[in-house]
Protein backbone atom coordinates (compact mmCIF):
# COMPACT_ATOMS: atom_id res chain seq x y z
CA UNK A 1 0.00 0.00 0.00
CA UNK A 2 2.97 2.05 1.04
CA UNK A 3 4.31 1.90 -2.35
CA UNK A 4 1.14 2.86 -4.68
CA UNK A 5 0.78 5.91 -2.45
CA UNK A 6 4.30 6.82 -2.80
CA UNK A 7 4.45 6.20 -6.55
CA UNK A 8 0.75 7.99 -7.30
CA UNK A 9 2.81 11.10 -5.47
CA UNK A 10 5.81 10.67 -7.50
CA UNK A 11 3.48 10.44 -10.74
CA UNK A 12 1.04 13.57 -9.13
CA UNK A 13 4.37 16.01 -8.96
CA UNK A 14 5.83 14.88 -12.10
CA UNK A 15 2.82 16.02 -14.13
CA UNK A 16 2.57 19.44 -11.70
CA UNK A 17 5.93 20.09 -12.95
CA UNK A 18 5.59 19.41 -16.28
CA UNK A 19 2.42 21.49 -16.49
CA UNK A 20 4.32 24.37 -14.94
CA UNK A 21 6.48 24.71 -18.42
CA UNK A 22 9.20 22.91 -17.76
CA UNK A 23 11.01 24.16 -21.51
CA UNK A 24 14.35 24.74 -21.99
CA UNK A 25 15.88 27.86 -22.04
CA UNK A 26 16.16 28.50 -25.25
CA UNK A 27 12.49 28.63 -26.07
CA UNK A 28 11.34 32.33 -25.97
CA UNK A 29 7.82 33.48 -26.31
CA UNK A 30 6.99 37.17 -27.61
CA UNK A 31 4.60 39.26 -25.30
CA UNK A 32 2.88 42.25 -26.73
CA UNK A 33 2.89 44.88 -24.08
CA UNK A 34 0.09 47.88 -23.49
CA UNK A 35 1.67 50.75 -23.57
CA UNK A 36 -1.50 52.63 -23.62
CA UNK A 37 -5.27 51.81 -22.83
CA UNK A 38 -7.14 55.11 -23.51
CA UNK A 39 -10.96 55.88 -23.39
CA UNK A 40 -11.98 59.36 -23.09
CA UNK A 41 -13.67 62.64 -25.12
CA UNK A 42 -11.90 64.86 -27.68
CA UNK A 43 -13.71 68.38 -28.25
CA UNK A 44 -13.65 69.58 -31.88
CA UNK A 45 -10.08 69.97 -32.73
CA UNK A 46 -8.43 68.66 -29.31
CA UNK A 47 -5.80 66.24 -29.59
CA UNK A 48 -4.17 63.62 -27.45
CA UNK A 49 -0.57 62.37 -28.11
CA UNK A 50 1.56 59.83 -27.02
CA UNK A 51 5.33 59.95 -26.81
CA UNK A 52 6.75 56.15 -28.36
CA UNK A 53 10.31 54.91 -28.39
CA UNK A 54 11.75 53.19 -31.57
CA UNK A 55 9.86 49.69 -32.07
CA UNK A 56 6.91 48.17 -33.40
CA UNK A 57 3.24 49.41 -32.42
CA UNK A 58 -0.01 48.24 -33.63
CA UNK A 59 -2.89 50.86 -32.29
CA UNK A 60 -6.44 49.60 -32.27
CA UNK A 61 -8.48 52.94 -32.17
CA UNK A 62 -12.51 53.56 -32.60
CA UNK A 63 -13.90 57.15 -32.61
CA UNK A 64 -17.64 57.98 -32.69
CA UNK A 65 -19.90 59.58 -33.84
CA UNK A 66 -17.72 61.03 -37.12
CA UNK A 67 -13.99 60.04 -36.57
CA UNK A 68 -10.81 60.83 -35.54
CA UNK A 69 -7.24 61.65 -37.30
CA UNK A 70 -4.23 59.46 -36.76
CA UNK A 71 -0.89 60.86 -37.23
CA UNK A 72 2.34 58.76 -36.52
CA UNK A 73 5.69 60.82 -36.00
CA UNK A 74 7.97 60.12 -37.82
CA UNK A 75 5.10 59.17 -40.61
CA UNK A 76 7.94 56.79 -42.71
CA UNK A 77 6.44 53.52 -43.66
CA UNK A 78 3.19 54.21 -40.99
CA UNK A 79 -0.41 55.26 -42.66
CA UNK A 80 -1.66 58.31 -41.01
CA UNK A 81 -5.56 58.86 -41.66
CA UNK A 82 -7.50 62.14 -41.95
CA UNK A 83 -10.93 60.88 -40.42
CA UNK A 84 -11.65 56.84 -39.18
CA UNK A 85 -14.17 55.63 -37.02
CA UNK A 86 -12.49 52.04 -36.95
CA UNK A 87 -8.74 52.03 -36.92
CA UNK A 88 -6.34 48.29 -36.49
CA UNK A 89 -2.97 49.37 -37.66
CA UNK A 90 0.95 48.33 -37.36
CA UNK A 91 3.33 50.82 -37.38
CA UNK A 92 7.22 50.23 -36.69
CA UNK A 93 9.25 53.74 -35.48
CA UNK A 94 12.64 53.57 -36.56
CA UNK A 95 13.40 56.54 -33.64
CA UNK A 96 11.47 57.70 -30.90
CA UNK A 97 8.36 59.60 -31.87
CA UNK A 98 4.61 60.01 -31.35
CA UNK A 99 1.31 58.83 -31.97
CA UNK A 100 -1.50 61.19 -32.16
CA UNK A 101 -5.08 60.94 -32.23
CA UNK A 102 -7.25 64.53 -33.18
CA UNK A 103 -10.89 64.99 -33.47
CA UNK A 104 -10.69 67.36 -37.04
CA UNK A 105 -12.20 70.44 -37.30
CA UNK A 106 -13.06 72.50 -40.28
CA UNK A 107 -15.53 75.60 -39.30
CA UNK A 108 -15.87 74.73 -35.01
CA UNK A 109 -19.31 73.11 -35.74
CA UNK A 110 -18.44 69.59 -35.27
CA UNK A 111 -19.52 67.10 -32.30
CA UNK A 112 -17.03 65.83 -29.51
CA UNK A 113 -15.35 62.33 -30.29
CA UNK A 114 -15.57 59.66 -27.98
CA UNK A 115 -12.56 57.54 -28.73
CA UNK A 116 -10.73 54.52 -27.43
CA UNK A 117 -7.16 54.09 -28.10
CA UNK A 118 -4.70 50.63 -27.55
CA UNK A 119 -1.27 50.83 -28.18
CA UNK A 120 0.74 47.43 -28.24
CA UNK A 121 4.45 47.32 -28.58
CA UNK A 122 6.08 44.28 -29.91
Amino acid sequence: MKRILLFTTVCLVLTLLSACGGGSSSESSIVDTTVVNWLGVLNEGESMTWSLTSGTYRLEMTSTPNGGAVTWTPSTGCQNFSEVTAYAYECTLPINGQLKITNPTTFGLGPSETVTAKVTKK
